[in-house]
């Protein structure tokens, strides 16, 4: 490894406050809290080198972009707005509860989400609309034990370039793998018709990338609409016409 690289400057400057927090950390029931010793060392001095304060190549000279089905451009344009911030906030502990309560035993999921809900600002009640989907018939084989949360996707496809994204959901079966993407605004289409073209589009790229990890086996894609809530599956058809827009509309 260089001496100059990203990594190895990395751990010059910030080893010792690392060795620090390590040192500083005690546990208070189930979370972690971070406490400061006495005399924290400073950060070490690190010589810089002359290629961190070049400016970036031009487009023309940089490495290839990452394909992701468009999405990034896409949500970047539907979040903007004056309550961005507040409802990422919020879609981000939705997401975050969503994620650990399936592996919970039943009767600590309520606190856990409450207390997340808390630490995001919002009232602890706000929880019982998460719980309360949970509870939902459709709602079970999705948040089963065993499924997977926050799995990372990356592939290069035919067509589509190199897929990169996060799937919210996977649920692994002989049978067939079932991938839910999670949507937490305030908009819910009133049926497949409705969807934003983006939206369809990512899921679209999961497919693809899934056919190709997992040759054979039924991929079946939906999103789920946490406000309503609404699960919506995505019929192949739909999905077909979303990857062909994406082959197109790629630079």
């Amino acid at each position: 490894v260089k001496s100059d690289c990203w990594h190895e400057l990395a751990v010059q400057g910030l080893g010792p406050i690392m060795r620090e927090v390590e040192d500083g950390i005690r546990r208070l029931g189930p979370d972690p809290v971070y406490v400061p010793a006495q005399g924290s060392p400073a950060a070490a001095a690190v010589d810089v080198p002359s290629w961190v304060t070049r400016p970036a190549p031009a487009e023309e000279d940089a490495s290839p972009r990452i394909v992701s089905s468009l999405l990034a451009v896409a949500t970047a344009a539907a979040e903007a707005g004056p309550r961005r911030d507040a409802a990422a906030r919020r879609g981000i502990v939705i997401h975050r509860i969503l994620q650990l309560l399936p592996d919970m035993p039943p009767d600590s999921r309520a606190a856990l989400a409450q207390r997340l809900m808390a630490r995001a600002g919002h009232a602890p009640e706000a929880a019982a609309s998460v719980l309360a989907m949970l509870a939902r018939p459709e709602m079970q084989d999705i948040f089963a034990a065993g499924g997977l949360s926050e799995i990372p996707l990356a592939v290069e496809l035919p067509g589509l370039g190199k897929v990169i994204g996060r799937i919210d959901r996977l649920v692994v079966t002989p049978e067939r793998i079932l991938a839910v993407d999670f949507k937490t605004g305030q908009r819910v289409p009133a049926g497949p018709s409705d969807l934003d073209p983006a939206h369809v589009q990512q899921m679209a790229a999961y497919r693809e990338a899934l056919r190709r990890i997992h040759p054979g086996t039924a991929i079946v894609l939906a999103l789920l609409y946490t406000e309503a809530p609404k699960l919506l599956i995505l019929d192949d058809d739909l999905l077909d016409r979303a990857a062909h827009q994406i082959a197109v509309m790629r630079p």
